[in-house]
C-alpha cells in the first residue's frame, strides 16, 4: 500500500487500519502524520522521522505491506 496516496484518497485511508500490526488508531495517527510531512520518501522515515510506531510494529507491518509504492 502507497502510504502517501493513502493520506491523500479515503477510501485507501479506511483500508489501512486492516494492515495486521496497526489498527485504526495507529493507522489514523500514521495517517495524520504523512499528511503534516505532506510525503514520506523512504520506509525508514515512517518509524524513524514520524515517531508514531515502534520500532516492532514498523518491522512487522513491512514484513507484511509495503507502506511506499517503492518496496526494496
Amino acid at each position: 500500500m502507497d502510504l502517501n496516496l493513502a493520506a491523500q484518497t479515503p477510501w485507501l485511508a479506511y483500508q489501512l487500519q486492516f494492515v495486521a500490526g496497526l489498527g485504526p488508531r495507529k493507522a489514523m495517527a500514521l495517517l495524520k502524520a504523512v499528511q503534516r510531512q505532506e510525503q514520506v520518501a523512504a520506509r525508514k522515515a515512517v518509524w524513524k522521522e514520524l515517531n508514531v510506531i515502534g520500532k516492532k510494529v514498523f518491522w512487522s507491518v513491512i514484513d507484511i505491506s509495503c507502506l511506499l509504492s517503492f518496496c526494496w
